[in-house]
C-alpha cells in the first residue's frame, strides 16, 4: 500500500473489534514492546499502530497504575509520529504540480502524523492531561478539516471535533462545545460514507 494509504487507513479499519487486553497473541505487551518500535518500514509501522492501538483500548489495568497501558500507547504513537516527521522533514520543500510529486508524498506523510495526533490527544484526554490533550486535538484538526469531506479523513476529523465538544463541555463552556459539535453533525449529515464506515463498525463490535 502506498504511503498516501498509510496509517489513516489502518485508522479506518482497526478500531472496529472487541476490545483486548493483551497485544492481538495472547500474551501481555510489556513495555518493552511500546518502547523499541522499528518504524523503518511501512509493515513495521503498520504493526507497532495496531499494538498501539490494542493498548489504548485496555480497559483492566492495576489499580496502582490505572493508566499504564494507555502511557505505553501513547509512547507508541508518539515514537510513529516522530518517525513520520523525520520522514516529512527529509522530504520537504519540493513543489511539484504532479499527483504523486514531493509536495504530494510530503502532504501525504503530514496527513499521517495529524491521524497520530488524534490518538494521542485521546490518550491524554483519558490520562486527565485535558490542556495538552486540546493542543494535540488541535494540531490534528488544522491539517484534517480541509478534507473532511473525504472517505479517508472525514471520520477522524468527526471524531476529533467530538472530543473537542467533550472537552469543552466538561469544562462548563458550551459556547465553546457547540460548535466542534454541530461540526461533527455536519460531517455525519453531509457525508454518507462516513455514515456507512459507522455503521460497519458498530456492527462488527456488536
Amino acid at each position: 500500500m502506498a504511503a498516501a494509504d498509510g496509517l489513516a487507513e489502518v485508522a479506518a479499519t482497526a478500531g472496529g473489534g472487541e476490545r483486548q487486553t493483551d497485544g492481538g497473541d495472547g500474551e501481555p505487551m510489556s513495555a518493552d514492546s511500546a518502547d523499541n518500535v522499528d518504524c523503518s518500514n511501512e509493515l513495521d509501522m503498520r504493526l507497532a499502530f495496531l499494538k498501539a492501538l490494542r493498548l489504548s483500548e485496555v480497559v483492566e489495568d492495576d489499580e496502582e497504575q490505572p493508566y499504564k497501558s494507555k502511557y505505553e500507547a501513547r509512547k507508541v504513537f508518539e515514537s510513529l509520529l516522530a518517525s513520520i516527521e523525520r520522514r516529512c522533514a527529509e522530504l520537504g520543500g519540493g513543489a511539484s504540480a504532479g499527483a504523486e510529486g514531493p509536495a504530494a508524498v510530503t502532504a501525504a506523510w503530514r496527513n499521517r502524523a495529524a491521524v497520530l495526533h488524534y490518538y494521542v490527544a485521546v490518550t491524554m484526554l483519558e490520562t486527565e492531561e485535558l490542556s495538552a490533550g486540546e493542543k494535540e486535538m488541535e494540531r490534528c484538526l488544522v491539517t484534517l478539516r480541509p478534507l473532511a469531506g473525504t472517505a479517508r479523513f472525514g471520520g477522524v476529523v468527526l471524531l476529533a471535533c467530538n472530543q473537542m465538544g467533550v472537552l469543552w463541555s466538561g469544562r462548563g463552556e458550551p459556547d465553546k462545545a457547540i460548535p466542534f459539535l454541530e461540526e461533527a453533525y455536519k460531517i455525519y449529515a453531509e457525508n454518507p460514507l462516513i455514515v456507512a464506515a459507522a455503521a460497519a463498525a458498530a456492527a462488527a463490535a456488536a
